[in-house]
């Protein structure tokens, strides 16, 4: 957990000032023990405050429910998905072999009163790929 400025088009996607700071939570996950994900959350400070993800040990629940449980419930999100290489520092991570792509998921979470979160989670496209199901389905 870091409070860092936020760039352009985390700002844009929030909608805050240039520049404002927001809370950045960042996640490396493992699967099999070998790297799945970097995970990066950001927050306006504002609604973060007051809740558990100010602390920079996991969150129980997770970022929705902290959310939530402040008042701040998520209603919906919009996902952006692309393709890219990566940069040195995430093929060294990843343990990417060369012209390996990186799948970018950019999640912007809303509530009734406008954006609340931005997330981007980033996978080796060697051995992942990504299914969505939003929403219910008849049956289920």
């Amino acid at each position: 957990m870091l409070i860092v400025r936020a760039t352009t088009d985390i700002t844009d996607r929030l909608r805050i000032k240039a520049g404002e700071a927001v809370v950045l939570r960042r996640v490396l996950r493992h699967m099999d023990g070998e790297p799945w994900s970097i995970e990066e959350s950001h927050y306006p400070v504002a609604l973060a405050a007051s809740t558990a993800l100010m602390d920079p040990d996991p969150v129980e629940g997770g970022d929705e429910v902290a959310l939530g449980s402040a008042g701040h419930v998520e209603i919906g999100c919009v996902d952006e998905l692309a393709a890219r290489m990566p940069n040195p520092e995430e093929a060294q991570w990843f343990q990417a072999g060369p012209g390996v792509p990186l799948l970018v998921q950019l999640r912007t979470g809303f509530t009734e009163a406008g954006p609340i979160r931005v997330t981007e989670t980033r996978y080796c496209a060697d051995r992942n790929r990504l299914v969505y199901s939003l929403g219910r389905r008849a049956g289920e």
